[in-house]
């Protein structure tokens, strides 16, 4: 399995409107060749990108022939959660759905995430799975009420995640003095 960064495949009318993009593919290999003879054939069967939440949804255009897509759009407040539904449509195909819609480095409220899950719906936009960032404070009934809210009215998994920083520390660090 291989990784490739397609950066300088991003269109320029979306390069110009945000400060980050990014397109990751992944490729898997047919194994056994396609025939006899053949080299093994790769294809493109997942796709990430990232954007940040000033893309215009204009700017994009349909992602065709992709088995997973994902979509992860970075520094979006609640404000902006209409916008990433909007790129969301422009990104997908009719009638499919998001393998995962991810908020890297947002500053989302529980009335953002509620609004969110009420407006995917409202959209017809879907996703496999929804992750928002761990520092979003939910209560324990919050977070039960949005998960059960996703996999009921969606069929989409309600996820947190943690970004993980590791610090190298020397092993004189953690000696006793």
């Amino acid at each position: 399995m291989g990784t490739t960064g397609e950066s300088a495949r991003v269109p320029g009318s979306v390069r110009e409107t945000c400060g980050f993009t990014s397109l990751g593919s992944f490729s898997f290999t047919h194994n056994p060749p396609v025939a006899p003879g053949m080299a093994t054939a790769y294809s493109t069967t997942a796709r990430s990108l990232h954007l940040t939440k000033d893309v215009s949804p204009k700017a994009l255009r349909t992602v065709e022939g992709i088995r997973f897509l994902s979509l992860f759009v970075s520094e979006v407040q609640d404000s902006d959660l209409d916008r990433v539904l909007e790129m969301a449509k422009a990104i997908l195909p009719q009638n499919e759905r998001l393998e995962e819609l991810r908020f890297p480095r947002s500053p989302l409220t529980s009335a953002g995430c509620k609004s969110l899950l009420e407006n995917m719906k409202k959209a017809g936009v879907s996703a496999g799975y929804l992750y928002i960032p761990e520092e979003v404070v939910l209560q324990q009934d919050e977070q039960k009420l949005l998960k059960d809210f996703a996999d009921k009215e969606l069929g989409c998994d309600f996820c947190r995640y943690v970004v993980m920083h590791f610090y190298l520390i020397s092993v004189v660090d953690l000696l006793i003095k």
